[in-house]
Order: structure tokens, then C-alpha cells, then sequence
């Protein structure tokens, strides 16, 4: 990657380091990949590394990689041996050299000016931890309504003790990820918002920004449904309050992390609105019922 203005001056005997570490976890992602590594490489700002970490794809996502890497030499490849975004993640960032570490999905898209734009925001606002808005990657009215109303959510969700965001970017200062140890790997849905409960319980600094604003894939949301994708989430946060976990077999069924293979398969692994709403009736009618035997038991205990 070329060098510009905004990298720091070299100093005699010492590499400059960039501002940002751009990690990207990948999976079977060929057809993605290359069009946000494409983004990266048109930036006005030229101050950062890229670090794929890739979980041993079986298509061409690290082929389309190597070739990448003639013209951006700043990226960077690291081999998970792991299937696992949290992992992958964490992975990418013991090897980051910046000071602040932005992480990404690999079907995000992103403006040329779009880091020198965070950049900004970092040096006005000097947070822990910064987020942006994001647009769906269709011109799609429901689908914007969608996006807007997961931004909204966010927004409201910011100052509170559970703030929630999206994993598709994250930008991060290095030295606060390394105080939270990370993403916890045994998380396998919203392990970013479990993230944050910890930053907040830490006391850090969170931004969450109009702009800029980055894309993202509505594949996921295109492949399953809206309204399964809706069931799905509500059957998925009630077994992270009552479960006390976003682990285990129910997360893996109801939302599957098998990268961009996944959306091309015509077997989705997807479950019926009847079966999960099925799922979502039994969930709740157990946590009433050790409710009401609990409550049983402690009057009895106290009469």
C-alpha cells in the first residue's frame, strides 16, 4: 500500500506503525471479499494495515487474497484454525500493530473517504470505543425502514447498561480491547454487544455516529425472510436472558455461521415460522414454570 502524508514521519532504526489496523474474519467469502479490499484500496487516507483472518475457506477467498496483496502491501493474511468469528477476531488483533483497531465484515462496502472521516470523529471525540450508522446494500425501501430502525435501536440503546452494536464495524483503541480481553469466543451471536455491557462496566467511552456511514448485506436477511429473521432474534435474546449465554446448540441452529457459502447454498438451515414460533411458546413456558416452583418453595421455606 502506498505511503502518504498522513503517515507519521520514519524514524532512524524504528517502523512507523499505522493509524489503523483494519482485521477482516473470513469465511468461504470470494465473491465479497474483494470488493471491500477494493474500498480499502481506494482510501484518500493511506495510514493503516489489513489482516484477513480466514478460517480455512474452501472456495477462492484467499486466491482472490494473494492476488490482492501485489498492489496492497499492506495486507496481511493470518490462517485460523478455527471457524469461529470471535477467535478469528481476537486473532487479528494480537498481530495489529495501530493503535486503534477497526474490524469489519468481509460484504461491507465503504466510501473513500470513510476512514479519514473516523479519523476525524477519533481525534474530536477520543472515545474507547466508535460505531457509525450503517445502509443496507439495496435500494430497497424495506429494506432501508430496516436499517433505520436497527440504528435507531442502537441509538437509543447507547447510554444504557446493555448498548448493542454491529459487529460489521467496530472501531476500537487497541489498549481498551486488550483491558476487555477481547471478544469472548464462546459467545456465537452479539458476542459485540456482550462486548460492550463490559466496556460500560469499565467505564468507556462509546461514540455512535451519524456519519459516516458504511453498507452492509442484507443477504442473510434476503435468504431467510424478514419475519423469520425477526422470530429468530426474539427466540435468540430470550435464551441469552433466561440461558444467561448466546452459546451452544440453539444459537448455532437459529443463526448459522458458515461465511458466504451459506448464502449460496439452497439448504439454509433455516427453521419455519410455525416450529420456532413453537420453540419461543415452550422457552417461555418453562422459564414460568421453574419461576412458579421456585416462588413455591421460598413461601414454603419462609411459612
Amino acid at each position: 500500500m502506498q505511503q502518504d502524508n498522513s503517515r507519521s514521519k520514519i524514524m532512524i532504526g524504528k517502523i512507523p506503525e499505522p493509524f489503523f489496523s483494519v482485521i477482516i474474519p473470513t469465511l468461504n467469502e470470494e465473491k465479497r471479499l474483494p470488493l471491500i479490499l477494493k474500498d480499502l484500496e481506494e482510501q484518500s487516507l493511506k495510514d493503516f494495515e489489513i489482516i484477513v483472518v480466514d478460517a480455512k475457506s474452501k472456495d477462492k477467498t484467499l486466491d482472490k487474497v494473494r492476488e490482492l496483496q501485489k498492489r496492497l502491501k499492506d495486507l496481511k493474511i493470518i490462517i485460523s484454525q478455527k471457524r469461529n468469528v470471535g477467535f478469528q477476531r481476537n486473532l487479528g488483533a494480537k498481530k495489529a500493530k495501530a493503535k486503534w483497531i477497526v474490524f469489519m465484515d468481509a460484504d461491507n462496502r465503504i466510501s473513500k473517504n470513510f476512514l479519514k472521516e473516523i479519523k476525524t470523529q477519533l481525534d474530536k471525540y477520543n472515545p474507547d470505543i466508535l460505531s457509525t450508522w450503517m445502509k443496507p446494500d439495496t435500494k430497497r425501501n424495506k429494506d432501508k425502514l430496516i436499517a433505520n430502525l436497527i440504528n435507531l435501536f442502537i441509538e437509543f440503546q447507547k447510554k444504557t447498561k446493555r448498548p448493542s452494536i454491529l459487529e460489521a464495524f467496530l472501531c476500537i483503541k487497541k489498549d481498551s480491547f486488550n483491558k476487555l480481553k477481547g471478544f469472548n469466543e464462546k459467545i456465537k451471536w452479539a458476542e459485540g454487544s456482550e462486548m460492550m455491557e463490559r466496556a460500560v462496566k469499565n467505564k468507556m467511552k462509546f461514540v455512535f455516529l451519524k456519519k459516516p456511514s458504511y453498507k452492509t448485506s442484507f443477504r442473510r436477511i434476503h435468504k431467510e425472510g424478514t419475519f423469520k429473521i425477526l422470530v429468530k432474534l426474539i427466540l435468540l435474546e430470550i435464551n441469552k436472558v433466561y440461558n444467561k449465554s448466546s452459546s451452544g446448540k440453539t444459537t448455532k441452529i437459529l443463526y448459522p455461521m458458515n461465511g458466504g457459502s451459506y448464502y449460496l447454498s439452497d439448504r439454509n438451515n433455516k427453521l419455519d415460522s410455525k416450529n420456532i414460533l413453537l420453540k419461543i411458546r415452550k422457552k417461555i413456558t418453562k422459564v414460568y414454570k421453574n419461576k412458579t416452583k421456585k416462588l413455591i418453595r421460598q413461601r414454603l421455606d419462609t411459612g
